[in-house]
């Protein structure tokens, strides 16, 4: 599954999914480069973004990520 949230750059696409959290890759369109992963952190309840080695980002990136990080905690909250 991907997710295109209307960034020029960059994408999610979902590596995992457990059934109760989720693993998903934040790739650039343009290369298919791998950027990092969102996952969840047991120990903050939250998901979080583990940045890749040499990735760089514009400020419309970090506000897509973040965007998109709070959109899987808002959807977590729910369902617990």
């Amino acid at each position: 599954m991907i997710i295109d949230l209307g960034n020029k750059y960059i994408q999610f696409e979902l590596l995992n999914d457990t059934g109760k959290t989720q693993v998903w890759s934040c790739v650039n369109k343009s290369s298919g480069k791998d950027l990092g992963t969102i996952q969840w952190y047991g120990a903050w309840r939250q998901y979080t973004y583990l940045v890749g080695r040499n990735s760089e980002y514009n400020n419309g990136c970090l506000e897509t990520i973040l965007k998109f990080i709070n959109m899987l905690n808002k959807e977590k909250r729910i369902l617990q």
